[in-house]
């Protein structure tokens, strides 16, 4: 590979933080953070850690994230009430 034709692999660390330890959806989201940063030219390796200092809280939702959560609460309980 000529130097023109090199990229610059580099190793990338990703922190997470998870609403809870129980979170059903964990395992998926480490494997789709993996797979998207690694299609980020010039990223090799990924190593993903899930960390629990913050704590998070939904005020580090963004706004988008809020109402869209919101959104789906209210249809669980229009879908409890129907039921």
């Amino acid at each position: 590979m000529s130097t023109s034709e090199e990229k610059r692999v580099t190793a990338q660390k990703v922190y997470d933080v998870l609403e809870t330890c129980y979170c059903p959806f964990s395992t998926h989201l480490l494997q789709m953070i993996d797979v998207h940063v690694r299609a980020i030219d010039g990223v090799g390796e990924v190593d993903t850690a899930i960390v629990w200092n913050p704590v998070w809280t939904p005020e580090r939702m963004t706004d988008s994230a809020r109402q869209a959560d919101l959104a789906d609460g209210a249809a669980l309980a229009a879908a409890a009430a129907s039921a």
